[in-house]
């Protein structure tokens, strides 16, 4: 039956008609279906779609507002790239931007490809059931977080940042394999997380496959990470009432989170090498004449392969990985009867294989180096989430559209970030960026315009139907990073759970209220230039937390120094409002930027 239905969508794609209203739609963004934001009427609630074009560069990342001209040119066009796109072997990109039935626009070929090959793998009847099951990887980010300032951490800190990036698919794709499975069982992989459909009688294989893999995690991590399971039976009818069953696997997955070591604690050994602490991550350790423990060792070399390699390998035996569950590889050269991804290229003469970015600037600077043509040497570190995403899968309907909005968002962070991260290559480092989730530490200035450049990209990339918060703090580049990470975490956490969208310097502020004030500063920091003292700004600033006597001892500051009365008068009207007289909300941020920004670069 399922088979039966999708042979007869392909005959509708090639048998295209064009009389009719088909050939006048076009890819239009699952967003437009989602009611993401009860009672809210978007600004961009038009249309959005996407041209029949390759994904050669991120401005083709892009959805456009409106509809197409529609042209005999632009019809056997659009004809002859599904024809061609059949041909190739790499769906991902070439039929994503296709979509199934007309009357269902949002599902990409390829999405309706990958889905209904996963069902019609797991069920074998029509009264047969599957296993829909979700796996999470706890403790990610306290793990990158955990290593030192030691010489040499950077690379260190990208290998494992990328690997623990790979994990989640290095642990789905040895389950599958266990069952002899095909990788479109994976409905989705990414954050963190995998989930994987099967029929219902390899259910007892792969819980011991996960119990093994869990074991083995903690015997190589001492417990810092671990992997949680959840599942679900489901029949054909579920499909019809998704979100129950969505909903039920979620609840039941925060449920395991709390005892994700129960089933295997009486089987493990933990191993101790020598009494010596590796001084790198100061948890694992290591034999006397190593500098380093195996593990930060071996990040280490994988930070320093990604800087040249181009071939992303999945191997039983090579690179690095966890025994008896999968390892991979960077290389340098075309891998050989290998099981690998492309890395960052769009490239036409690999059609057979898949492609995957990673987002990291290619050349490593130290942190030092990151501030040292800035007058005011801090650094600051950015953290950006999606708001509510789990809320926003909760909404979707089907297999579908979880495919496809997972997808979609991880590529904003993973693919199309990318471009935008090489404008600010000399200040930037980038932790992490992929998911639903970004990390970065660079130049304080470039990282504040950075975080208000992607707000406005994520907005467009959504049409404003989802949000990020955003976590700005600074230290001195010699501040421990693992301290440094944990603070702007946390203070991420606090943004979000009160519905925040920027913490910064110690105070919330809207993305909307950061732009300006940082662009006042920007034009401001030249034009005060002797004209208004440091010193004067400084005080200023600390009357503000003088408030009953802010209003005497400003007014009388100003009159005192500032002899320019345009000047004086612009400075106050960054001060304070002139339609109520009251201090403005962003006055400190505007001052504590000041400062920072007037500071000369010493010799």
């Amino acid at each position: 039956l399922y088979l039966e239905g999708f042979l007869y969508s392909i005959e509708r794609i090639l048998d295209i008609k064009f009389e009719d209203e088909f050939d006048r739609k076009r890819y239009e963004e699952i967003y437009n279906y989602l009611d993401l934001k009860p009672n809210f009427q978007s600004p961009f609630s038009s249309e959005y779609t996407y041209k029949l074009i390759e994904l050669k560069n991120y401005e083709n990342l892009k959805p456009i507002r409106g509809q197409f001209q529609i042209d005999k040119n632009y019809i056997q066009e659009y004809k002859n790239q599904i024809n061609i796109y059949l041909k190739e072997n790499n769906l991902n990109k070439k039929l994503k931007r296709i979509y199934y039935f007309t009357y269902y626009k949002f599902f990409s070929i390829f999405d309706y490809m990958k889905i209904f090959g996963a069902i019609s793998n797991s069920f074998l009847s029509l009264n047969d059931k599957a296993i829909l099951l979700e796996g999470d990887i706890n403790g990610i980010q306290k793990f990158i977080y955990n290593i030192t300032n030691v010489e040499g951490f950077v690379k260190r800190l990208r290998g494992r940042s990328f690997f623990l990036s790979i994990l989640p698919e290095i642990i789905s794709k040895s389950i599958l394999n266990s069952i002899n499975y095909p990788i479109f069982n994976t409905i989705y992989v990414g954050g963190g997380k995998f989930q994987l459909l099967f029929n219902i009688k390899f259910l007892d294989k792969v819980i011991a496959k996960l119990n093994e893999i869990n074991k083995i995690i903690l015997e190589d991590f001492s417990g810092l990470i671990g992997l949680t399971f959840a599942y679900v039976e489901i029949k054909l009818d579920d499909f019809k009432n998704y979100k129950q069953k969505s909903m039920e696997l979620f609840q039941k997955l925060e449920r395991e989170k709390y005892r994700k070591f129960y089933k295997i604690l009486n089987n493990v050994s933990l191993k101790i090498k020598s009494n010596d602490i590796c001084p790198s991550c100061r948890i694992e350790t290591k034999y006397y004449d190593d500098e380093f423990c195996n593990w930060c060792k071996r990040f280490e070399e994988l930070g320093e392969k990604l800087l040249k390699g181009s071939f992303l390998v999945f191997s039983n035996n090579r690179g690095i990985g966890l025994e008896n569950v999968g390892y991979i590889d960077i290389l340098e050269n075309y891998p050989i009867d290998e099981d690998f991804y492309i890395l960052n290229i769009l490239s036409e003469t690999l059609l057979d294989h898949g492609f995957k970015f990673i987002n990291f600037v290619q050349e490593i600077k130290s942190f030092s180096e990151l501030v040292e043509d800035e007058g005011y040497k801090k650094l600051a570190y950015l953290k950006i989430d999606v708001n509510k995403l789990g809320f926003k899968f909760s909404q979707v309907d089907s297999f579908f559209e979880v495919s496809r909005l997972s997808r979609f968002i991880d590529l904003f962070f993973s693919m199309y970030l990318k471009f935008i991260f090489e404008k600010y290559k000399d200040y930037i480092y980038v932790v992490y960026s992929g998911g639903d989730d970004l990390f970065l530490v660079g130049r304080w200035d470039k990282i504040i315009e950075l975080a208000i450049e992607i707000n406005k990209e994520f907005k467009q990339w959504t049409k404003n139907d989802l949000s990020i918060s955003a976590s700005i703090n600074l230290f001195d580049y010699n501040y421990p990073f693992k301290f440094a990470a944990e603070i702007t975490s946390k203070n991420l956490d606090i943004a979000k759970e009160e519905g925040k969208e920027v913490f910064i310097l110690n105070k919330f502020i809207s993305f909307e209220e950061l732009e300006n004030v940082y662009n006042d500063v920007k034009e401001k920091a030249e034009e005060y230039k002797n004209k208004i003292s440091r010193s004067l700004i400084y005080r200023v600033y600390i009357m503000l937390k003088r408030k009953y006597l802010f209003f005497p001892m400003f007014y009388y500051q100003i009159h005192r120094n500032i002899s320019d009365s345009s000047i004086r008068e612009d400075f106050k009207s960054k001060i304070i409002n002139k339609e109520n007289m009251e201090i403005k909300k962003s006055s400190e941020i505007f001052l504590e930027l000041l400062l920072m920004k007037t500071r000369e670069v010493k010799q």
